[in-house]
């Protein structure tokens, strides 16, 4: 190659311009040296920082183009950037490239908005707006380009990689002294880079259902997400401090709070930024919940805790008497009431500590999730944007029980770990000690106050104070006592 060859990737955000980056990366293109950093993207974007800083800069620096080019064409003779900013920019760079040429990433238009939706929480109004500016612009650049270019589709590319890769290289290198012979045996390398796994929507926008890949054992990297109500109390902000400066790993991440909406909301919001991640597990915490710095470490390390789909620390109610949440499902009999058919949970008051034991029901509030429970449940047409992973329930049934329930009728595993002990601020913080306290004192039954009744004094009372009850209450009433007299 006689002079430098710059190769520009434009776009669309969304239609697989990361991917277009990381195979001219393993093709031997310079991409540059220091990446825009993405949290929730471990695999990156490969958006050239200095580059990435000037498309958004309000005030551009008039001698960056010019700048910009000299110092990248005096480290490689080869190189390229990739950013779908650049859609507004490109013009100022292209001016002072000796040899520029264009890789434009392109995708359904349906897919793009559906991807931006989940990505980015947009609206489908908002998604398409944005959708429309970035098409007039592109459509604007690639008119007034004069040198060549090349249109990569990415479902093309996801469809049938070789050929794609293949074609990009075609393009990069041709008319250049180096032999393709050479460049093509880094296509293993550039096969990897493509992932067709991480394409989530088809072209008509609907969503691509992949079974979960299930994994138990090791807890992973874990992403932290807290619902917050309205106001968190000192002792949850000064836990809350600690671990996030301290309790975590390498590799763990904090997502944005959740508030100002609906408690079931606010978890599904946690769930979709979960699922944009790549960690494993998502830890969920309410905002008045107070928990010991080594918390995380405790729960994660646990071995008994790993055979287990979700685990949740030890908490109580907020209020007396503070039994623990942890709920076993009571066992249904034919003719039972609604009720008692599969709505109703009984509380474990007979929970040790420093034992794990597997339940029906868990709360969310200081609770491990692995990602292939949250993956099992997605809406098979539609995706995560529009699964609704927690709802309230019949009755008096909070979010977290509808969700159990779903997740133990896949077939996963749910647990709780009394040997990390979290607080439920309350009037007062109530946690698992004040509970062995009420369980000790408060809980023996009174020899003074035990009634002995025969079953036909038992079928007495029930049936006078049936007249009084209604609803769900009168029908299990009315099932205790068709079963009473049938025992007789």
């Amino acid at each position: 190659m006689s002079k430098n060859r710059q190769i520009f990737v434009i776009g669309l955000p969304r239609a697989g311009g990361s991917a277009v980056a990381a195979i001219l990366l393993q093709i031997g293109v310079d991409m540059g040296r220091q990446f825009h950093a993405v949290e929730d993207n471990v695999a990156g974007e490969f958006e050239e920082l200095a580059c990435f800083n000037y498309n958004r800069s309000k005030s551009h620096d008039l001698q960056f183009p010019a700048r910009y080019v000299a110092e990248r064409n005096a480290l490689a003779p080869l190189w390229g950037v990739k950013d779908p900013a650049l859609v507004d920019t490109v013009g100022a760079l292209w001016r002072h490239c000796s040899d520029p040429r264009i890789i434009v990433a392109t995708r359904h238009p349906a897919a793009v908005t559906a991807s931006n939706e989940v990505a980015y929480n947009r609206d489908r109004a908002e998604a398409n707006k944005r959708l429309q500016r970035m098409e007039a612009a592109l459509s604007q650049r690639l008119a007034e380009f004069p040198g060549p270019t090349l249109i990569v589709d990415y479902d093309d590319l996801c469809d049938d990689p070789l050929a794609q890769i293949d074609r990009i290289a075609q393009f990069v290198y041709a008319g250049a002294s180096i032999g393709l012979a050479d460049v093509r045996s880094r296509y293993g390398d550039a096969l990897a880079a493509v992932e067709p796994a991480r394409r989530h929507f088809a072209p008509s926008g609907r969503y691509i259902y992949r079974e979960p890949v299930f994994r138990r054992g090791d807890w992973g990297k874990i992403a932290v997400g807290v619902r917050v109500g309205k106001h968190p109390e000192f002792p949850f902000f000064h836990d809350w401090t600690a671990l996030v400066t301290g309790g975590l790993e390498t590799g763990d991440v904090v997502l944005e709070p959740q508030g100002y909406m609906p408690a079931h909301w606010a978890a599904d919001e946690l769930a979709r930024a979960f699922l944009r991640t790549k960690c494993d597990t998502l830890l969920m915490i309410d905002d008045d919940m107070t928990f010991p710095p080594g918390a995380v470490r405790s729960l994660r390390n646990n071995p008994a805790n790993q055979e287990y789909d979700a685990v949740m620390a030890v908490c109580t109610y907020r209020h007396h008497p503070p039994k623990p949440i942890a709920y076993t499902l009571m066992d249904p009999q034919p003719g039972d009431a609604l009720a008692l058919r599969g709505s109703w949970f009984a509380v474990d008051t007979d929970l040790r500590r420093n034992e794990v034991k597997p339940y029906d029901a868990l709360g969310l509030a200081f609770t491990m999730i692995r990602r292939h429970v949250f993956e099992a449940m997605i809406d098979r047409d539609w995706g995560p944007s529009y699964t609704y992973w927690f709802r309230y329930g019949p009755g008096r049934e909070s979010d977290d029980i509808p969700f159990s329930r779903a997740a133990r009728s896949l077939g996963f595993r749910l647990g709780v770990d009394s040997s990390v002990m979290i607080g439920h601020l309350g009037q007062t913080v109530y946690n698992f000690e004040s509970f062995e306290h009420w369980r000790e004192t408060e809980k023996q039954p009174d020899p003074d106050l035990e009634i002995s009744l025969d079953q036909a004094s038992l079928i007495a009372i029930l049936k006078a104070a049936s007249p009084n009850l209604d609803g769900d209450l009168a029908a299990a009433t009315a099932a205790i006592i068709a079963k009473a007299e049938r025992l007789q």
